[in-house]
């Protein structure tokens, strides 16, 4: 396995304290701080150096932390986490204005515009840092029971003697056999003057105050420094939405491949600032860009960035934050002024923004720098794809290629009525093939189109059921929510089991299946993004009254809709919604009659699958969540998209069951809904999109 190789160089089986991801170490971000966890726990569990028994304390709650504690559960049952604070996660957790990626840092590289993680465990996709938090909290609790949680406890003094030993500030003394510290790389210190905060703590910077003074001052040159000059300088400053739009336009890669390489030559540099000061002087800038951030100019003053530095750039910072930071000073809304920053010298009507970095959180831990290793190193983060980097990552990398050639015998089930799942399939079939005959393994893959309407009924059903008891054993995957209960009459027919869908289908069938079989079921769930769902509504119908259609005999269907309003309800507080969203239950079939005059636009999960229904699109305009619902004159449908289902499910699931290597029991992930808008239909009922809707159906929709 490549990761135990990468891991050989390292003393694993002597050493006893590590520090995962601190102060020396380059690139600290959710993401690879994450990878450096899953890193050394796969070289502990592949050295020996974990065994079921073996008590191992892990210092931090933060994603390193978690991302330890959940990888090392599987073998041992005698995991301690120590967090300082009173809950999990507490520097990121409810944070509403600072935006992550997985992969910015990687931008322009191939891969970097992938927003989701591809990890064992734990994942996340691209968002607000407090989603992130729930996103990566709500899978932890699978991992939460197995784990001894110490909240308020924090580690004042570690010593290597012949097991290691804390002193923990409540007074008492520990000995573990392995101690593994994840403190991240600090907190910033706070000030009597109020300049700085921590980077996690929400602020106003981006929004503007009509009271307030409009000159602004940030201190530091590094990404966070970058960053909130960013949000000063350009009105309404959206770093998701900015991001999203700059990495997929062609021309504004290729800026950021020539960066690159000015990078490479700046390194190569004995001052690489100076280097980088020349070779940007000379960079054309798009005139678009230009044009774009000059409408957006949010002061007539320029934003000052301050550092001690000589120069401006930093060969440590995002391309992307330096780029768009050169087209900001060359439009003299950002000034850089090197020097140290006086506190006393501040104008009093200035406003400082202080970005110069955290105190060391190692050298508040007595005795940690003389024991521990500094676990993580850069040379193993330096890939080139997500692909890659999953690679290095424990159940991910393969266990062995077969010596003999096999099979892999795979029936694919899904609803008839679904285009979109009919895609999603054939792309599926398409990428299993591929990828399983790369490891000299046959697919035999047979697929199956159900009406959910007869179930067991359909004639395919019984062709199923002979298929596998033929060709026992195999692989069944139901990649439809609606056919999930077809899982349970095959449970006994010793299938493996994966269940494609929904989360709420998995969590609905997947004890039942367990239950009647000895095979557990495997699950590759998804979760829609609501925030962007609520966006997507707010863009194309503004103001509109929106009724959703619950179905008050699903309580998973009450719960999506809870969900969507006290979303909604947040964002109308803060001016960024103006449609109003109402609930209307269809338990008993709706009188339309009745009911038309309460709603301009209906939507909701399960509406247009009640039995009555099938012509509601005739009387009532309406969003759908199914692609296929719009060639069935649905005005749009908020959909997620597949396309990564066959990859995660091939790579973490089949593959490795084939192959005698150890698969994931679950793959949850949450998905970026795309809207897709049927304009004559939607015409039709009345509806005309604005300006920035319009350039969104083009751009994307042609």
């Amino acid at each position: 396995m490549h990761i135990v190789n990468n891991l050989r160089s390292i003393d694993l089986l002597n050493q006893k304290i590590f520090s995962v991801g601190s102060e020396n170490q380059s690139r600290i971000t959710i993401a690879t701080q994450q990878m450096r966890a899953f890193q050394l726990a796969e070289g502990l569990l592949a050295n020996g150096r974990v065994k079921p028994d073996s008590k191992i304390a892990i210092i931090g709650a933060g994603f390193a932390g978690l991302s330890m504690a959940a990888a090392l559960s599987k073998q041992c049952g005698n995991i301690h986490l120590f967090e300082a604070n009173e809950d999990l996660l507490p520097l990121q957790r409810g944070n509403t204005s600072r935006y992550v990626h997985p992969y910015l840092y990687d931008w322009p590289d191939d891969g970097s515009m992938e927003d989701e993680t591809c990890f064992p465990m734990l994942n996340w996709q691209a968002d607000f840092a407090g989603a992130v938090s729930e996103r990566v909290l709500s899978e932890w609790r699978r991992y939460e029971p197995a784990i001894n949680m110490h909240f308020g406890t924090k580690v004042i003094a570690v010593r290597d003697t012949s097991a290691v030993e804390l002193d923990f500030s409540h007074g008492k003394t520990e000995h573990f056999e392995l101690a593994i510290f994840c403190i991240g790389f600090g907190w910033e210190p706070s000030d009597a003057a109020g300049y700085c905060r921590s980077y996690w703590r929400d602020d106003d910077l981006h929004q503007m105050d009509p009271f307030a003074i409009n000159r602004f001052r940030v201190v530091g040159n590094g990404d966070g420094g970058l960053v909130d000059a960013l949000r000063i300088c350009i009105r309404d400053f959206d770093h998701k939405r900015s991001f999203n739009r700059l990495i997929s336009d062609s021309q504004f890669t290729r800026l950021g491949q020539q960066a690159k390489q000015l990078d490479a030559e700046a390194s190569a540099s004995p001052d690489a600032g100076a280097y980088l000061e020349r070779a940007y002087a000379q960079i054309e800038l798009p005139d678009r860009l230009l044009d774009g951030l000059g409408h957006l100019r949010r002061s007539p003053q320029p934003v000052v960035l301050q550092a001690r530095s000589a120069h401006m750039w930093r060969l440590d910072t995002s391309l992307l934050n330096r780029i768009l930071a050169l087209a900001l000073r060359r439009l003299n809304i950002l000034e850089y002024v090197s020097g140290s920053f006086e506190p006393q010298a501040a104008p009093s009507n200035e406003r400082v923004v202080l970005r110069t970095g955290p105190k060391s959180a190692v050298a508040q831990v007595e005795g940690l720098r003389e024991c521990a290793i500094n676990w993580g190193r850069a040379d193993l983060l330096k890939c080139t794809s997500p692909a890659e980097r999953s690679a290095l990552l424990p159940n991910v990398s393969l266990a062995r290629r077969p010596h003999e050639k096999t099979s892999a015998k795979i029936f694919v089930v899904c609803n008839q009525e679904h285009a979109h799942t009919a895609r999603a399939v054939d792309k599926f079939c398409a990428d299993a093939r591929r990828r399983l005959k790369e490891w000299s393994i046959d697919p035999q893959i047979t697929t199956f189109l159900i009406d959910p309407e007869l179930g067991a009924d359909d004639p395919n059903v019984a062709r199923l059921q002979s298929g596998i008891e033929s060709q026992s054993p195999g692989f069944l995957v139901i990649m439809s929510s609606d056919l999930a209960e077809l899982a349970v009459g095959f449970a006994q027919a010793d299938p493996t089991i994966v269940l494609v869908g929904a989360h709420h289908m998995i969590e609905t069938v997947h004890d039942r299946v367990g239950h009647l079989s000895a095979k557990p079921p495997f699950a590759v769930s998804q979760v829609i993004d609501l925030a962007a769902m609520v966006e997507n509504i707010e863009l194309f119908f503004p103001g509109v009254s929106l009724c959703y259609l619950a179905d008050g005999q699903h309580p998973v269907d009450e719960m999506y809709y809870q969900k969507l309003a006290e979303l909604a309800d947040t964002l109308a507080c803060r001016n960024l919604v103006t449609f109003r969203l109402s609930r209307l239950d269809i338990s008993d079939g709706p009188d339309w009659r009745s009911i038309r005059a309460k709603a301009d636009l209906f939507t909701g999960r399960y509406g247009v699958h009640k039995h009555g229904l099938s012509n509601v699109f005739a009387k009532i305009p309406y969003i759908s969540g199914y692609y296929a619902d719009v060639q069935r004159g649905a005005i749009a449908s908020i959909d997620t998209d597949d396309e990564k289902t066959a990859q995660l499910l091939v790579e973490r699931i089949i593959l490795p069951l084939v192959t005698g290597g150890r698969p994931l029991e679950d793959i949850f992930r949450i998905s970026r809904p795309k809207i897709t808008v049927n304009r004559p239909a939607a015409e039709a009922f009345g509806f005309s999109f604005g300006a920035k809707a319009q350039t969104r159906i083009d751009e994307f929709f042609g």
